[in-house]
């Protein structure tokens, strides 16, 4: 779909992408966590950068992901529209939320209608992920996808749950247990 290389990972594998020739990098992060060592080895690059927690609720004391976050992550996928790029990075943490809802995000953007195409991408690219489903909600009713993006990460919710039920039970424990799939 995009016409560049997409590649998603956590914070211990940044390394891993030097010398693959990431020419732009999203990072998605806690508030005020440290500039991660591994930015380094991945020379010059363009850096966008999001700080927020990876939930869906509003928690006193923790900073979701806003409307406003998923705005400016759209407009930095019109910036990419129109930029060279060659290897897009994006990571969160550990490369399985926040990056994952980032990059659907970004595959569909300028493809209405290829919902499920991208998360079946996605899903090639990184398996297990669990796409934060706040993020997700903002860029459908951004997009006007009228509930496709969301029905989209909710397939991928219920697939991965299928192939990697530690990762679905994991879910089922936290607040973001209405995201898990009924079995």
């Amino acid at each position: 779909m995009l016409p560049f290389k997409v590649s998603i990972c956590g914070l211990e594998e940044i390394e891993e992408f030097a010398g693959a020739g990431v020419t732009h990098v999203i990072s998605l992060l806690d508030p005020g966590w440290p500039d991660p060592d591994g930015w380094a080895a991945l020379g010059a690059v363009e850096h966008h950068r999001f700080h927020m927690h990876d939930i869906v609720s509003d928690m006193p004391g923790w900073q979701p992901p806003l409307e406003e976050d998923v705005e400016r992550l759209l407009q930095v996928g019109g910036l990419l529209a129109r930029s060279d790029v060659g290897h897009l990075l994006v990571h969160c943490q550990f490369g399985r939320s926040r990056s994952t809802a980032a990059a659907l995000i970004l595959k569909t953007q300028h493809f209405p209608g290829r919902e499920d195409e991208a998360a079946d991408a996605l899903l090639a690219v990184r398996n297990p992920l669990w796409p934060n489903s706040r993020m997700i909600a903002y860029a459908d009713a951004l997009l006007g996808r009228d509930g496709r993006l969301i029905a989209a990460a909710r397939g991928l919710y219920a697939r991965v749950a299928r192939e990697h039920p530690h990762f679905a039970d994991f879910f089922r424990r936290t607040e973001r247990a209405s995201e898990v799939p009924d079995e």
